[in-house]
């Protein structure tokens, strides 16, 4: 029988078909329920590793479910507990309380009761369409910046009243399965760094291509601006800063971990969030940064919809002298001031009332910051394979060009050496 992790890559191209196979492996997760059908939802963008979607049973019930799972997931997740939707609950973390919920690596997967409200990402999203056609927000912008503004209050308030000193249990926190295995692997399973990168072809807009290797060595000139770090020693810093084991001594606290808008509901005007995959007791800082990323600098046009935009944006570029000279407009494309503002919200309520009280505390770290720049450096490029021509954002939707992977890399170049700047400055 399919594991999860195959099904999430077969749903992506073959959503009906992949369903068929999903249904049997649903009824043996959750027996009870007298599962009778399966439909997987198409969608959404944002679910990168995972799949959801609804299901009937016999009695006339109707539920959703979603399973997170990916390339090497049994031997990453060895041994770890996940989905600790408990622990969230008990905090009064505000987050949906799933029905059932399978922890087996291969078949984690959560059960709830069928859920109608919209995610925020597909809210922001309208707002994101809206102003790209017409440089206007609805009055819908200010109701989602303002359940934005009251998660960040309720939930920096638990992280603030969670935090502890670092000990070599942080080692085991879930979170690590989004950054470090993905730069190392565990128990004998190729890190995704590997799988994307390390030795791959790397298209170029001319039609010819250059190994990922010696494109990272190369110096960046992005816009006229040279940022002071090659890509090789961006992921060498990654690698130093991101190993677990380098993080024992980091304050923690306890968190979603993973609550970016594709996994948050907005239900009476309030986000909340659903799928605790990641839950747990995570370095402080660790868990604060995917949701901020993604929130706020990762454009959906750019990040999940490329095609949305990318006939608008023109990429130009020169390779000489160890060095390679980028020139793009997607800066203007994808400008959207309900990003920024969001990015505002995520520094003001979260990151800056954090950072104060672990500074209050003495818990701050010599090279604090280079770890932030790190880790939001690692959202954008191991959660999706950056240098991947033939990516499909969804099916029947056409090959995208080759001036996508520059793009993306000078995207993730930008994230490390301007986007997290405010989340930092203190």
């Amino acid at each position: 029988m399919s594991t999860l992790a195959t099904l999430v890559r077969e749903a992506k191209t073959d959503p009906q078909g992949t369903a068929k196979k999903l249904l049997p492996l649903l009824q043996e997760i959750f027996p009870a329920r007298g599962l009778t059908a399966c439909a997987i939802n198409t969608g959404s963008k944002v679910s990168l590793n995972s799949v959801n979607g609804t299901l009937q049973a016999e009695d006339g019930g109707h539920y959703f479910f979603k399973f997170h799972a990916e390339e090497g997931e049994e031997q990453s997740l060895a041994d770890r507990e996940y989905y600790q939707a408990k622990l969230l609950n008990d905090l009064r973390w505000p987050v949906i309380t799933p029905l059932e919920v399978s922890t087996a690596p291969g078949r984690q997967c959560l059960l709830y009761e069928e859920i109608s409200a919209a995610t925020a990402y597909a809210l922001f999203g309208a707002e994101d369409s809206q102003y790209l056609e017409t440089k206007k927000y609805s009055s819908l912008r200010e109701v989602l910046l303002r359940a934005e503004e009251n998660y960040l209050k309720k939930t920096t308030a638990i992280v603030l009243g969670a935090l502890q000193p670092g000990s070599t249990a942080s080692q085991e926190a879930p979170l690590h399965q989004l950054f470090g295995h993905r730069l190392f692997g565990t128990n004998g399973a190729t890190p995704r760094l590997d799988l994307f990168y390390t030795g791959k072809p790397v298209a170029l807009p001319d039609g010819k291509t250059i190994g990922f290797d010696e494109l990272a060595g190369l110096r960046w000139v992005v816009n006229g601006r040279e940022f002071p770090h090659t890509l090789a020693e961006i992921i060498v810093l990654c690698k130093k800063l991101l190993n677990p084991s380098a993080m024992a001594a980091q304050p923690t606290a306890i968190s979603h971990g993973d609550d970016h808008n594709g996994n948050k509901f907005l239900v009476q005007g309030a986000f909340t969030a659903f799928d605790p995959a990641f839950a747990g007791r995570h370095p402080v800082l660790l868990s604060m940064i995917k949701s901020a990323m993604h929130n706020a600098p990762l454009h959906p046009f750019w990040y999940y919809e490329p095609e949305r935009v990318i006939g608008k944006i023109n990429v130009d570029f020169k390779i000489s002298a160890g060095k390679i000279e980028l020139h793009h407009n997607g800066t203007e494309i994808l400008k959207s001031p309900i990003r920024e503002e969001a990015l505002a919200l995520y520094a003001k309520h979260a990151w800056h009332p954090v950072l104060q009280e672990l500074e209050n505390k003495n818990l701050l770290w010599n090279g604090w910051r280079d770890f932030v720049r790190a880790a939001g450096f690692c959202c954008p490029f191991l959660a999706l394979n950056m240098i991947d021509p033939q990516r499909r954002p969804a099916p029947g939707v056409p090959l995208l060009p080759l001036k996508l992977p520059l793009f993306n890399l000078a995207q993730c170049l930008g994230v490390f050496h301007e986007d997290v700047e405010s989340l930092i400055s203190k």
